[in-house]
């Protein structure tokens, strides 16, 4: 009987919103900021009057994804749960089949309509973009706003590729700060941000 009733209300102490697929720490508010961030984008790449600056939007869902996805492991390493097996599965599964079919679309168009020289740019490209590294490759091709910029079919991929180093690095570092002090790992953390904000202003 204690049991049915600590069952029932935990039940009850869990918003309408929060259950089903979407787990109990789903946050639609996040998911509002990021339709925001896409349309930022969209409507620069549109060239509507006053976007011109919607690029800020890949860095606002930059923020967005570290935060969910920082938010996760940490919650799932305090619940003992987290392998980093099971994340870079995760993260495999939700991006290669939407990437792969896009980049064998593109590379199918430019054999049939491209010059040769622009489709082995294209394959260089792809190679790259295997190896979550597209961004790379494209900042020694051209700078984003060139007129350059528009003879690259996979330019979008580079947002891709930094999102995905950075989901490479994050978990091995969380797992490598979770032996120390929780002050310790905020100092670590910290101290990351400070130079990663001083590398993007030097460059």
């Amino acid at each position: 009987m204690i049991i049915d009733l600590e069952q029932k209300q935990s039940r009850t102490t869990v918003p309408a919103a929060t259950t089903g697929t979407r787990g109990p720490h789903y946050f639609p508010e996040i998911d509002g900021i990021r339709a925001i961030a896409v349309l930022m984008v969209m409507f620069c790449h549109a060239r509507l009057l006053g976007f011109t600056g919607g690029f800020v939007g890949v860095d606002l869902f930059f923020v967005i994804s570290g935060y969910v996805v920082t938010l996760g492991i940490s919650r799932q390493q305090e619940a003992g749960q987290f392998t980093l097996s099971n994340f870079y599965a995760r993260r495999l599964r939700r991006l290669l089949p939407a990437l792969y079919t896009v980049a064998l679309a593109t590379l199918a168009f430019c054999l049939l309509f491209s010059f040769p020289e622009n489709t082995f740019k294209l394959i260089k490209n792809l190679g790259f973009l295997i190896l979550f590294s597209s961004n790379i490759y494209l900042s020694r091709q051209t700078g984003y706003f060139d007129l350059e910029s528009t003879k690259q079919p996979l330019l979008h991929t580079w947002s891709l590729s930094v999102e995905e180093q950075f989901y490479f690095l994050l978990p091995l570092c969380l797992v490598f700060l979770r032996r120390f002090q929780p002050r310790t790992r905020a100092i670590a953390l910290c101290g990351a941000l400070l130079l990663a904000l001083a590398y993007s202003v030097m460059h």
